[in-house]
């Protein structure tokens, strides 16, 4: 495979971190120059912004435009890390949250949110 475009979207596998991404698109294709447009969480898949050679000048712009996220959470448990990696420290019953006392964290906690829930 022959990549042309100085600068392209891949989706990050979980587990892998943004930087293993370049590194790899770096010495498989051997390009002299790779960056991306934004770190995402080794436990996070999605689009990851790369630039190559002369493409790599052309991220700083990305790296200001808006971006969505979905995630999936589990309510009432606690871990070491704070994500699902951890150890899990403390388990609670989460069935007295509801989803006005979520949307008021968010709320005070992030600009510009949405939460859409699937329950």
């Amino acid at each position: 495979m022959e990549i042309k475009q100085k600068v392209f979207c891949v989706n990050k596998p979980i587990n892998w971190t943004s930087n293993d991404v370049v590194q790899f698109i770096k010495y498989k294709y051997g390009f002299k120059k790779v960056g991306h447009g934004g770190t995402l969480d080794p436990l996070a898949t999605g689009v990851l912004i790369i630039g190559v050679n002369e493409g790599t000048k052309e991220l700083s712009t990305s790296i200001q435009d808006d971006k969505t996220y979905i995630a999936d959470i589990t309510f009432g448990i606690e871990t070491t890390t704070y994500d699902a990696k951890g150890q899990k420290l403390k388990q609670v019953d989460p069935s007295n949250i509801d989803i006005i006392q979520i949307e008021k964290i968010i709320e005070n906690n992030f600009l510009n949110w949405n939460i859409k829930c699937n329950t």
